[in-house]
């Protein structure tokens, strides 16, 4: 009898502790013309903390699974793309990422990145075909490792990080091992460029900066082991590690691509655009235009990524244009107030697609009136999440820009 007492005891307890749990009551919300669709726990005596399990629906497919713990993520979340195949997975830990995460593409492996409450310690991408592409480690003093690969597992890149900076001897290599470009970094400055070879291992010319002076000169590097031909593909002036003076960009034909002056890494002053024949295509005054604002960044790549395989991917709405189409046929709605305003048009926005696919941070770029401004705004907010964009296969938070024409029929 002893032993029978203490288990309906212990069932006494147990009742009276979930008798003072938070009730919870489930919350459908529809958005977007009902292709976006929530379903959540909340608290009955507070609707706006989520408590429980959280799903998110596109066009009825589950693209969102989670939980909440007073309206912070807590626990496994598993994020899906628009065909319902897992996109990447991981926990969270009062709404910060902690552990092992993991990120799918086209049903494969495409990158492992592991966190500390939030911080990044580690990071491994890696191409369809199971090689590693990307190798990041970051370390408690501050220093860290990037190592980057060819999908035939030679070593492309190697570059000594120090707070999150480039930082010591950056070298880069050809698909068949042999060394390109040796240099030098100090706390994200370029200060001088030791060596550079072609495929052959015969010195080129990769200009004269030393001590964060001088000119560096760089090169097309294509994706293969046979093309031997090294082909400039820009020319950049540097004062103290940072880009000042002459810039100039080529076309893989040779002929010149872009040319005008910099400083402090910014385009100033006039700038001639080329087509690849040779022709002026335009001209911009980064001084007088209307990009004075914010003047044109100029790109400081060691040789031109374009032509390598690195797993790289702009964020992308779910279910690809078609969907995109339909999400804005049935959310975008022309505003009454706007009725007045003869002038209809094309509202430029861009907003932040984070390493998840949440977006955030959206703002107009170019503007129509208050009213349409703001309906633009307000279908931005109501997209679903995204599928992130990628780089080496790793998610990584993109900012994306992106028209919405109003026009009344």
């Amino acid at each position: 009898m002893k032993t029978i007492f203490l288990w309906v005891f212990s069932n006494i307890i147990l009742i009276g502790a979930f008798a003072q749990a938070p009730r919870t009551t489930v919350l459908v919300n529809d958005s977007g013309g009902n292709m976006v669709k929530e379903i959540y726990l909340a608290r009955a005596d507070d609707e706006s903390i989520k408590e429980g399990t959280y799903q998110q629906f596109f066009r009825d497919t589950l693209i969102t699974r989670g939980r909440y713990s007073n309206n912070k993520k807590s626990g496994l979340w598993q994020f899906f793309d628009y065909s319902g195949k897992l996109n990447f997975s991981g926990s969270y830990l009062n709404d910060i990422k902690d552990g092992k995460w993991i990120c799918t593409l086209n049903g494969k492996l495409s990158a492992e990145i592991y966190y500390s409450l939030g911080k990044t310690d580690s990071i491994f991408g890696f191409f369809e075909n199971g090689n590693t592409a990307v190798e990041v480690w970051r370390y408690a003093d501050g220093s860290g490792l990037i190592q980057t690969y060819y999908d035939n597992r030679n070593l492309k890149e190697i570059q000594p990080t120090l707070k999150g900076k480039p930082h010591g001897e950056y070298k880069v290599y050809f698909k068949n091992g042999r060394l390109h470009r040796d240099l030098i970094y100090e706390n994200a400055l370029m200060k001088t460029v030791i060596t550079t070879f072609d495929m052959s291992g015969t010195a080129i010319d990769g200009g004269t900066l030393k001590d964060g002076n001088g000119s560096l000169v760089s090169y097309y590097l294509y994706d293969s082991i046979d093309n031997v031909d090294m082909k400039k593909y820009c020319h950049l002036g540097f004062t103290d590690g940072t880009l000042s003076g002459i810039a100039s960009h080529y076309f893989e034909n040779g002929k010149l691509e872009s040319s005008g002056f910099t400083e402090k890494g910014f385009t100033v002053g006039e700038w001639k655009y080329y087509l690849d024949d040779g022709n002026i295509k335009h001209l911009i005054n980064y001084n007088y235009s209307p990009f004075s604002d914010s003047k044109r960044q100029v790109a400081t790549e060691i040789y031109s990524a374009t032509t390598i395989n690195t797993g790289q991917r702009n964020p992308e709405f779910q279910g690809g244009g078609e969907a995109w189409l339909e999400f804005l046929e049935k959310t975008v709605h022309y505003p009454n107030e706007a009725g007045d305003f003869p002038t209809l048009g094309i509202v430029y926005v861009d907003f932040t697609v984070s390493d998840i696919g949440t977006i955030s941070s959206s703002r107009i770029v170019k503007s129509v009136n208050n009213a349409l401004d703001g309906e633009a705004l307000r279908v931005i907010g109501e997209m679903p999440r995204w599928n992130p964009g990628l780089s080496y296969g790793i998610p990584v938070s993109m900012r994306m820009n992106m028209p919405l024409s109003f026009n009344i029929e």
